[in-house]
């Protein structure tokens, strides 16, 4: 047999106390995280709510730019001219961007290629204003080329346009500004 040694206690025959450090968390424990949690969620979805029109706003500056980038691919791809059309400029509600093919070079579009509906693409956001250095416009015609040839049909006008973009929600920043040189390219203005 082994020796015995003074104080050692059978393990299979003694009953020992419940180890708490085994046994998992306590419901208070639980209580406390599952409240941590909930308050890092909530500071979460606030601040995304707060973003969600400016990151709208931002959408839609960037749907103006494909949408020249679109025109000017298409112009060269069809060998025609085609009409980017600003229509109701300034309502929360129905401003959009229309693309029309120019069937017979006058610069006046005639044919629909395709419309979007800023409003309804991007909510809360529109187009406030269209113009070029004279003043504001509704359509600019793209060459064959991808370059702009016409603006409001009475030539080339004054560079660069300037579409501004807002939202019936305030956000930071307030509005964002799509720039178009004479070359057709488009790009967002930050503010």
């Amino acid at each position: 047999m082994y020796p015995s040694v003074r104080g050692a206690r059978c393990l299979s025959t003694e009953r020992r106390p419940p180890d708490m450090n085994r046994r998992g968390y306590t419901i208070i424990e639980l209580l406390v995280v599952i409240s941590m949690m909930g308050i890092l969620f909530g500071y979460a979805s606030w601040s995304i709510t707060n973003m969600l029109p400016k990151w709208r706003l931002q959408g839609a500056a960037d749907e103006v730019v494909q949408q020249f980038q679109q025109a000017r691919a298409e112009a060269v791809r069809r060998n025609k001219p085609v009409v980017v059309e600003f229509t109701s400029i300034g309502s929360s509600t129905s401003s959009a961007v229309r693309l029309l093919e120019d069937g017979n070079n006058d610069y006046v579009g005639d044919t629909l290629i395709m419309q979007r509906l800023i409003p309804d693409a991007h909510t809360n956001a529109y187009i406030k204003l269209a113009q070029d250095g004279a003043g504001n416009l509704t359509t600019v015609a793209i060459g064959s080329d991808g370059t702009i040839k016409s603006i409001n049909g009475a030539g080339r006008g004054t560079m660069p346009i300037t579409i501004t973009l807002d939202s019936v929600v305030s956000t930071t920043p307030d509005t964002y500004r799509v720039i178009v040189d004479r070359s057709g390219a488009a790009r967002v203005k930050s503010p």
